[in-house]
């Protein structure tokens, strides 16, 4: 039994020991039938595409914990992220039959950490495994998805900590607007005593 494809085909011949002639010595033969047999099994693509393992670490070469243990069957990890951390590396070890492996839906080599830029405090990460049947081409993937948190204090020192700060209009109060117009109807309503 094996993860991969499997296509063989034997041949079996079975022979009867006991020889019948017609007579003559020269016209003799075996009694025998051959058989001819195709073993066919499709990949288990499920268990080549499934990475063994899938890690992050701090470029300071620490481990930083997903907020589950590593199960295949989930796809979804979230990761926090020392605030000092602008990138982290991340290991997947997929199967060692795969034949390709994608970070962000790019093609990296098989198996080696990637280093990935985090310039906001959070970053959305896809990694999958893939296989390639030889056979019929077809492939094969799964994706597995990575939340990576940077834990930033308020007081903290920023650094190339860039904050990015979206209201939509119909959620706020504009304060440079009262500043520029003047107008009574621009400024927020004022509490009565």
């Amino acid at each position: 039994e094996s993860l991969l494809a499997f296509d063989r085909v034997f041949r079996i011949k079975l022979e009867d020991p006991a020889e019948k002639s017609t007579g003559w010595s020269i016209f003799r033969w075996a009694a025998a039938d051959e058989y001819v047999l195709r073993v066919m099994q499709p990949p288990d693509f499920q268990t080549l595409v499934e990475p063994t393992a899938i890690r992050v670490f701090g470029l300071d070469g620490k481990t930083v914990q997903a907020d589950e243990e590593f199960d295949p069957e989930l796809q979804w990890y979230n990761y926090q992220v020392s605030g000092e951390s602008d990138a982290v590396r991340i290991e997947v070890l997929c199967n060692p039959a795969a034949t390709g492996m994608q970070v962000d839906y790019i093609d990296v080599p098989l198996n080696e950490a990637q280093t990935v830029a985090m310039p906001h405090a959070v970053k959305h990460v896809s990694v999958q495994c893939q296989y390639t049947d030889p056979h019929t081409s077809a492939m094969m993937q799964k994706l597995y998805f990575l939340k990576l948190m940077r834990s930033v204090q308020l007081g903290d020192t920023l650094g190339n900590f860039s904050p990015a700060l979206h209201i939509p209009a119909e959620q706020g109060y504009c304060a440079m607007r009262q500043m520029e117009e003047g107008s009574d109807r621009d400024r927020p309503p004022q509490a009565h005593a």
